[in-house]
């Protein structure tokens, strides 16, 4: 199921077994290095933590959230190492700097697509303040994330059509 992380943030975290709500979702963690969907971060809770749910242990995707097998799954920040690492770093956030590897800003990570049975991000949408635009762009023209920014691989721009004319006999050819 193709996910868009703006749809899942604000969503429920349903407890299978007991079918109580276990929280809200916050926001979607990815792996700097890969792309990969680390896991879902739930909103603080009573004591002010910062939840993690790895995306494995889901076991269901809804439009207004995700159902879960135990919320015991459900754990401190700390304990999940990348997850923790990548928070600190504040990579690949909504509101990143999108920058090609020439360095040309294109806008801001707006909102992003990922398979939830893969954990992979498919597509990332990136958006001028003040604009009503929107670019889409695949998950593969990612060539690194940093914090704050992603750097994207610029489009090769096709080479100037030269006018091609037929050669007038064989002759010519042979030159």
């Amino acid at each position: 199921m193709l996910v868009h992380a703006k749809n899942i943030i604000g969503g429920k975290v349903v407890d299978m077994s007991s079918l109580t709500i276990a929280g809200d979702i916050s926001s979607v963690v990815v792996d700097p290095e890969n792309g990969a969907i680390l896991a879902l971060l739930l909103q603080k809770n009573f004591w002010n933590t910062v939840r993690a749910l790895s995306w494995r242990d889901i076991v269901e995707w809804y439009k207004d959230g995700i159902l879960v097998r135990d919320s015991d799954n459900i754990v401190s920040v700390g304990d999940i190492i990348k997850v923790e690492k990548a928070m600190k770093e504040k990579t690949f956030a909504l509101g990143d700097r999108v920058l090609t590897q020439k360095g040309k800003f294109l806008g801001f990570l707006h909102d992003f697509s990922f398979d939830s049975t893969l954990g992979a991000i498919g597509t990332i949408i990136v958006k001028k303040r003040f604009s009503s635009e929107l670019r889409i762009m695949s998950a593969h023209r990612i060539l690194s994330i940093l914090s704050g920014k992603i750097i994207i691989r610029d489009i090769i721009e096709p080479a100037q059509n030269k006018e091609k004319r037929a050669p007038q006999s064989l002759s010519s050819l042979a030159g």
